[in-house]
C-alpha cells in the first residue's frame, strides 16, 4: 500500500506533538542519547525529511527537535549546578542580592586626579556676508554640474555613463 504526502505529513505532525508534550516526562539518560553524533544526524536527516512532506508537519517536528535539545541541556544545567554545590544564584530572595552587594565606604584605590585639557582659543567665522558684498547669492566656486538635465529615454545612456564614469580611476 502506498502512502500519501498527506499521510506521511500527518505521521510527522502527530508524532512531533507527542514528542512535544511527553519531552517533560523523558528520563536523562534518554535525552542524554541526543550527545551522539549519530543521533544528531540522524535528527538532522529527520528534519529534511520531514520538510519533504510540508510545512506543518516540518516546522512542528523542528519544534520537537527543539524542546527535546532544550530539555536536554535544562537537565544538564541542573546537574551541574547540583554537582557544584548549588552555584549561581537565580533567584531574586534577599540573600541573593546580599551575596552580589558590595562594600563602599571603603575606596579598594586612591583617588586619581586628572589634569582638564586647555582648548585653543578658536577663531571668529563669519557666516553672514560682508558689507562689501551686495547680494546673498551663491557662488559654486566655479564647479560645472555633470549635466543640467538628464534625458530620458534612449539618449540617457550617454548622461549617465558621463555621470557613471566621471570619478572612475581606470
Amino acid at each position: 500500500m502506498k502512502y500519501t504526502n498527506e499521510q506521511i505529513g500527518g505521521v510527522f505532525t502527530a508524532v512531533g506533538l507527542l514528542v512535544f508534550f511527553t519531552v517533560k516526562f523523558w528520563s536523562t539518560s534518554v535525552l542524554l542519547i541526543f550527545d551522539n553524533f549519530f543521533i544528531r544526524l540522524a535528527v538532522l536527516l529527520l528534519l529534511v525529511l520531514s520538510i519533504k512532506h510540508g510545512m506543518i508537519p516540518a516546522t512542528i517536528v523542528l519544534i520537537a527537535v527543539i524542546m527535546i535539545f532544550y530539555e536536554r541541556n535544562q537537565r544538564k544545567v541542573a546537574a551541574i549546578t547540583q554537582m557544584t554545590g548549588g552555584g549561581y544564584n537565580h533567584g531574586n530572595s534577599a540573600e541573593a542580592l546580599k551575596s552580589i552587594e558590595g562594600d563602599v565606604t571603603a575606596p579598594q584605590s586612591a583617588e586619581v586626579i586628572v589634569p582638564a585639557m586647555e582648548y585653543p582659543e578658536l577663531e571668529t567665522v563669519q557666516f553672514l556676508p560682508k558689507a562689501s558684498q551686495q547680494s546673498n547669492s551663491y557662488d559654486g566656486a566655479g564647479r560645472e554640474p555633470a549635466c543640467d538635465t538628464v534625458p530620458l529615454g534612449a539618449a540617457s545612456g550617454a548622461v549617465w555613463n558621463k555621470v557613471a564614469n566621471a570619478g572612475s580611476w581606470f
